[in-house]
């Protein structure tokens, strides 16, 4: 019973060493939208710099008032557009053309020196009227 005692206790200690090095070196998580995530590698630093949720009920007052803003400046923009291109009179694109937005902070360094860039992914709207999305099978995005 004694030797078993003291397995346990080793695999546990093995088993929190473990973890406690693979989160040292473990990569960054940023939200692509409608349950998607995807990874950085180990080298990349991602930060959060702005975040408006796809979900409506997770969103504070502010967020909501940018989804709007920005739902409106997109349609208005594609029916001006529209107008001005289309030789004959196309019915105007109603609804919202975004669910949400992040915006991220990368960074990192190689041999080359410090790199910094930034990420911005779009949510666009399931129900906009006339988008045509593709399915995404792709679960995980490595940047």
């Amino acid at each position: 019973m004694r030797a078993l005692n003291k397995k346990m206790m080793t695999l546990a200690c093995a088993t929190c060493l473990t973890v406690g090095m693979g989160a040292v070196a473990c990569a960054d998580t940023v939200d692509l939208g409608y349950g998607l995530y995807g990874s950085t590698s180990p080298k990349v630093k991602a930060v959060e710099v702005m975040r408006v949720p796809t979900d409506a009920k997770l969103r504070n007052n502010e967020q909501s008032q940018i989804i709007s803003v920005a739902n409106k400046a997109a349609v208005d923009a594609v029916n001006a557009s529209l107008k001005l291109q289309a030789p004959v009179q196309i019915e105007p694109m109603k609804g919202d053309v975004l669910d949400g937005f992040s915006v991220y902070q990368l960074q990192g360094t190689d041999k080359q020196g410090h790199h910094v860039g930034q990420l911005v992914v779009v949510d666009y709207s399931k129900n906009a009227k006339g988008s045509r999305r593709k399915k995404s099978y792709n679960k995980k995005l490595y940047l």
